[in-house]
């Protein structure tokens, strides 16, 4: 099976080439669209929310209504970071 693979690429030389320069240039092109960081993100994706309930004290506010709000709103997929919380 080999040897006739073998024995189709060289009986087809130009067609192989050209081929093979296409992947080349496929795999060059998509090297160079691959974002890389040199010191990736390793910490987990975190979530910052603002919230107002007035007549209640801060650490109320933050156990009843922002941990539950931050928790739902980590396991959100697809979710798309954004460095300025959502404003437009």
């Amino acid at each position: 099976m080999l040897s006739g693979l073998l024995n189709l690429a060289l009986r087809h030389r130009v067609p192989v080439l050209i081929a093979v320069l296409a992947m080349a240039g496929a795999g060059i092109w998509a090297f160079k669209q691959l974002k890389l960081e040199a010191y990736p993100e390793i910490s987990d994706a975190g979530v910052v929310v603002v919230t107002l309930y007035p007549g209640f004290a801060a650490e109320e506010v933050e156990q009843q209504v922002a941990i539950p709000i931050e928790r739902a709103l980590n396991n959100t997929p697809r979710l798309i970071s954004r460095g300025d919380f959502g404003r437009p």
